[in-house]
């Protein structure tokens, strides 16, 4: 009797730790499965341009850096439709700005709407945001076009900016 009852608890043991070991490698290959669904870098321009346009903020943010990450220039006139906006969120317009910054940036890629980006750069630098204008000055940096010395040296001499982004201007 004693070892019937050994052998069943044995079983039940073993019927639990299975079961367990299961449900483990279950919860890994749901891990792995979005992981792979947030590497925004394995995704297509098409689809990054895609989640750009959807209504997910940190998707929308997270394409934006991908996008500037690859040089898209097809989605200058999208990021800087979400910089010209002063109701998105303040992470999406900071990667929108940086995107141009790194897409704009020598040398520059065929087809490229520099005019629209700088514009959009320079308005929303005028904006009244405490650490956005710090991105776009690093974006108006990057880019290098003379037209923007005229807004960065602006920006700096304004005293009633804050100092970090003052100092971003005076890099860039």
């Amino acid at each position: 009797i004693g070892r019937r009852k050994n052998s069943r608890a044995v079983a039940v043991g073993s019927i639990i730790a299975i079961l367990a070991g299961l449900a483990m490698a279950l919860v890994c290959a749901i891990t792995v499965n979005d992981i792979r669904q947030a590497d925004y870098s394995l995704k297509s321009t098409v689809q990054l341009l895609g989640l750009l346009a959807g209504n997910d903020p940190t998707a929308k943010t997270m394409a934006a850096h991908a996008l500037g990450e690859r040089r898209a220039v097809e989605a200058v006139p999208h990021l800087c439709a979400i910089l010209d906006d002063a109701v998105n969120d303040i992470n999406l317009r900071h990667n929108a700005a940086i995107a141009l910054g790194k897409i704009c940036a020598p040398p520059r890629p065929q087809g490229i709407d520099l005019d629209r980006a700088l514009a959009s750069l320079v308005g929303a630098f005028k904006g009244g945001d405490e650490y956005l204008p710090c991105s776009i000055a690093e974006a108006l940096g990057r880019i290098g076009d003379a037209r923007s010395v005229g807004p960065l040296g602006e920006f700096l001499n304004d005293a009633s900016r804050p100092r970090p982004a003052r100092e971003a201007a005076a890099r860039a």
